[in-house]
């Protein structure tokens, strides 16, 4: 898409500059309708065009930044959830109630955000219940380690609403891009077609002085 964009305003722009600084291309376009007027007007859409796709640029390249942040906490939380799962297996084994509660909370889990609710669970199951947290100590497992994984996983669902932001604004940002895309092609595509019978006819005028000389 924004190749295509590109190229679109790249060529559009060379054409209206090389109709504005050519009087005699000008007065050709008038008599077919175009006056320096309206031609200005679509260099008017092509700069809020041109305006809005720096923007959307800008914007996806925030929100890249973003889902590789979002990938990279998702991982660290991944690794350290599995590792820390694989240390409670054996110390809460026969904890009928943990499991139900663990296994409820994967049930539940839906898409991005329900995986981080299930890793949040997890670590409050672990954290927020004594017995829990004794059989945990008693084992000589630290729980300081659990408050880390807890806290990766805050930083964790702090990237993903942030994410979450940064993919709406780059929607809503191609969303104006196309609509100013949409305005300025209608523009285009009648200023094209005349700005064909301009030159051609310009090129015959320059041809007919020229033999005639």
């Amino acid at each position: 898409m924004n190749f295509t964009i590109h190229e679109k305003l790249k060529k559009a722009k060379h054409s209206i500059d090389e109709s504005l600084n050519s009087l005699e291309l000008q007065n050709q376009l008038l008599r077919f309708g175009f006056s320096a007027g309206r031609i200005k007007e679509g260099k008017e859409l092509l700069e809020r065009a041109s305006k809005y796709y720096q923007d959307y640029k800008h914007q996806s390249a925030l929100e890249y930044d973003c889902n590789n942040d979002l990938y990279q906490k998702k991982e660290v939380s991944h690794q350290t959830y599995v590792e820390h799962l694989r240390q409670i297996k054996p110390v809460l084994k026969n904890q009928q109630r943990f499991w139900k509660e663990l296994e409820a909370a994967e049930f539940n889990a839906k898409g991005m955000k329900g995986w981080i609710q299930k890793l949040q669970d997890f670590y409050q199951l672990l954290l927020n219940d004594g017995y829990y947290l004794s059989r945990i100590q008693l084992h000589g497992l630290d729980k300081s380690e659990f408050q880390k994984g807890l806290c990766q996983i805050i930083l964790l669902q702090q990237a993903y609403q942030k994410q979450q932001k940064m993919s709406w604004e780059t929607r809503r940002t191609r969303h104006k891009l196309e609509q100013a895309m949409h305005e300025f092609e209608n523009w285009n595509i009648n200023f094209k077609s005349q700005m064909q019978l301009a030159l051609l006819e310009f090129k015959d005028t320059r041809k007919l002085s020229t033999s005639r000389n």
